[in-house]
């Protein structure tokens, strides 16, 4: 099963945007990082293409079995209701179907933090513009650990 940890990112909502997400298999080696630029979007959208997206790059990569962790609930219950923004149902019919397994769920904020900083490298790109390291890229010094118990107080 690959683990795809992501993250959409919008500076303002209307805002430059884009999305990360972080690749990693069985035993938490990372396999992929991925930022791409969105352009101009608001948060809700950026939020579905990231699902999408990182499950269209799952797809390509003969990746058939896939866990989308995402800090989004909104966006994992848009997915998991099957209540999809018209302009990506079709998007979501097409690659929903590729799969022999697929996971979606909730993970928080904290505990998600190098997908972030990934998301936000995919905002400050330009539209459809893609930056993609096979494995760990030089600018992550520090990601989650499994080992780690990571708390969130409200």
């Amino acid at each position: 099963m690959m683990k795809a940890n992501t993250d959409g990112s919008s500076l303002g909502n209307l805002g430059r945007a884009g999305w990360g997400t972080t690749f990693r298999d069985a035993e938490g080696v990372f396999k992929l990082v991925y930022s791409k630029g969105l352009g101009l979007n608001d948060n809700y959208f950026t939020e579905c293409s990231t699902i999408l997206g990182s499950m269209e790059l799952t797809i390509e990569r003969n990746w058939r079995y896939l866990w989308i962790e995402f800090d989004s609930q909104a966006a994992i219950k848009t997915f998991t209701s099957d209540n999809i923004p018209w302009q990506m149902q079709n998007r979501w019919r097409r690659s929903k179907g590729m799969f022999i397994q697929l996971l979606l769920s909730h993970t928080w904020r904290e505990a998600n933090f190098v997908t972030d900083s990934v998301a936000k490298i995919g905002a400050s790109l330009g539209m459809n513009e893609i930056l993609m390291y096979e494995g760990i890229p030089p600018y992550l010094h520090k990601w989650e650990n499994p080992n780690v118990v990571y708390f969130r107080f409200e």
